[in-house]
């Protein structure tokens, strides 16, 4: 390139010719309203759509490692998961020529999983594995009428890992979690 220094008040300014502008990439949209939840199948992490992201990125953390994984669309179910552990997510999206938003805030979940109900004469005995740390639990039922299922009733709150429930005739759905370090984990 050919320039020209001119000196002025002791200050040198360069006059720039046949310059020639590189293409800046477009940073896409940071991805909003992050969340995540529990599932039989794992957790999933979802989030709101980004006017023209081509793809997406969820960074998940857990036992200090990070892996990151590439998604098409606005969710993603995370199978490879344990009980009894904390996950933690956030999101990048990303644009046509492959430029990464910045990631989200993150977002964390402890994972509880089994959970095994019992129906012994009128009884039902629900009970579930203990969560380390856990300061006690919180067990909620709801009745299915005609195929729908009502709002959720906190029928238990203690540290034991089991109750014993006399709900009457019908069909119940349980779910349990428990309270960490004051935070209260996903539903089983």
């Amino acid at each position: 390139n050919d320039y020209d220094v001119d000196a002025k008040d002791g200050i040198e300014y360069e006059t720039l010719s046949n310059l020639q502008l590189a293409s800046v990439a477009s940073v896409p949209a940071v991805p909003g309203t992050v969340k995540v939840s529990s599932t039989l199948n794992g957790i999933v992490v979802s989030w709101n759509a980004v006017n023209g992201a081509a793809k997406y990125r969820v960074i998940r953390t857990v036992d200090g490692v990070t892996t990151k994984v590439k998604v098409k669309g606005t969710s993603w179910t995370d199978t490879d998961v344990e009980a009894d552990k904390t996950y933690t997510y956030s999101v990048q999206s990303q644009s046509a020529d492959g430029t990464y938003s910045k990631a989200t805030e993150t977002k964390s979940l402890y994972y509880l999983l089994g959970i095994a109900v019992k129906v012994k004469g009128s009884s039902t005995i629900v009970s579930w594995t203990a969560v380390t740390g856990a300061t006690k639990y919180q067990m909620y039922r709801r009745p299915e009428v005609n195929g729908k299922y009502g709002a959720w009733e906190l029928i238990y709150s203690a540290k034991g890992t089991s109750f014993v429930d006399t709900p009457g005739t019908g069909i119940w759905q349980y779910r349990v979690r428990a309270v960490v370090n004051g935070e209260k984990t996903a539903y089983s």
